[in-house]
């Protein structure tokens, strides 16, 4: 047998190979756990599992502070309506409602706070947030709880408020109800057969409904001690089409007195919307900026406003008007005996809607401008006309 002897060089140079592989190795080796410790690895790496500043939340946190302050003294309710955009009576009408569908789970680690905290928490946040329009990171911050956290509270409760209240604040309306609410429209507007005012229709799912026939509209109805029929209708601003269900105002300025009279008619009708939207706006100030969110979240945001404010002026229909905190006398716009305006005081902030801009052609077709005659016409009928719109239009002082 015969063997190789290597040289002194050589084993020299194998060392030299074998100590830069091991080299290798150990760098490899070091990088791969690097990346897979702080880059590969798909959970966020934590350097605290509860941050130092919400170890104290029991102490110093909103809930266990602020809020308990407001309710222990009758004279800081004022200041929690305006916290939470109503009183503590119907703030606990609203956690009857809702809370079974925000109780924790009771078995999740680690041990969370006992279930009427946890669902007192997640209103207060909700309310705050929605109300004065602050920063998920100064909700986070007041309540001394992780900025996560508060991104999934606001995204489960508002649509835990859209799924209990919808149905109870906003239903389909029936053909019945349509009736009912013409009758209201007759009774403060004096305008007949009108089922509604609109400002954001036409992208919607009940206005394509709408315009395509699926929403159940009563059929025309004969005028008090009339022959004439007139169709049931939404009252909109220039934007919209005309339609024989949706009546817009004749454009121009030089109209003659009975187009004019449907126009004051019609704009004075049609500022329920604007006062609808002018309030939920002060109320909810979150819909006063834009909204940082993905769209599925903006939505459940805007929808979550909508049942609460709808919420807020159900429960107070019963209540004495000179003792309603939401929506209090003289909050929203009225008319005189004599049909002259009162702006409301939720004007009196530096607020405005932005007008919509056109949603569809102007070339109406002949029976909606049919329609829209034969309403201008009835306005102005012994049967249809009111005292005062004639004095309005012969002094120049008609509603924009």
């Amino acid at each position: 047998v015969r063997y190789f002897e290597m040289s002194p060089l050589t084993s020299r140079s194998f060392a030299m190979v074998q100590n830069r592989t091991i080299l290798l190795f150990i760098i490899v080796v070091t990088g791969y756990c690097y990346f897979k410790k702080y880059v590969g690895d798909t959970k966020r790496y934590r350097r605290f599992k509860v941050w130092p500043l919400n170890r104290q939340r029991k102490l110093y946190g909103h809930f266990n502070t602020l809020i308990r302050d407001m309710l222990s003294k009758e004279p800081d309710h004022t200041q929690f309506f305006k916290y939470t955009r109503m009183t503590p009576e119907l703030f606990g009408s609203l956690l009857d409602i809702v809370g079974p569908l925000l109780k924790k789970d009771p078995t999740k680690k680690p041990p969370q706070p006992s279930a009427s905290s946890h669902v007192n928490i997640t209103v207060y946040n909700i309310c705050s947030y929605l109300s004065e329009g602050c920063s998920m990171q100064e909700i986070a911050w007041n309540y001394r709880i992780g900025l996560t956290t508060v991104h999934c509270i606001i995204k489960e409760t508002c649509q835990v408020l859209w799924d209990i209240l919808q149905p109870i604040v906003l239903p389909s309306p029936s053909c019945e109800e349509f009736k009912c609410i013409a009758e209201g429209f007759k009774q403060r507007w004096n305008l007949p057969n009108c089922i509604g005012a609109v400002d954001v229709f036409s992208n919607s799912a009940f206005g394509r409904a709408f315009l395509n026939g699926d929403i159940d509209i009563p059929p025309p109805k004969e005028q008090s001690n009339s022959n004439l029929k007139i169709d049931h209708y939404v009252v909109a601003d220039q934007a919209f089409p005309l339609h024989k269900n949706i009546m817009r105002p004749y454009p121009g300025t030089y109209l003659g007195e009975e187009k004019n009279i449907f126009n004051y008619r019609l704009s004075s009708a049609r500022r329920t919307i604007e006062n609808t939207f002018g309030i939920l706006a002060q109320r909810w100030r979150i819909l006063r900026k834009t909204i940082i969110g993905n769209v599925d979240t903006c939505e459940g945001i805007v929808k979550a406003t909508i049942v609460l404010h709808n919420f807020l002026q159900k429960k107070e229909e019963d209540i004495p008007e000179e003792q309603r905190r939401y929506s209090p006398m003289g909050y929203a716009d009225s008319f005189d005996e004599n049909g002259h305006l009162i702006l409301g005081m939720w004007r009196e902030e530096e607020y405005m809607l932005r007008s919509a801009t056109r949603l569809g052609s102007n070339n109406a077709t002949r029976s909606a401008q049919g329609a829209r005659d034969k309403l201008a016409s009835s306005l102005v009928s012994d049967v249809g006309s009111v005292p005062w719109q004639y004095d309005i239009i012969m002094t120049g002082s008609l509603p924009n």
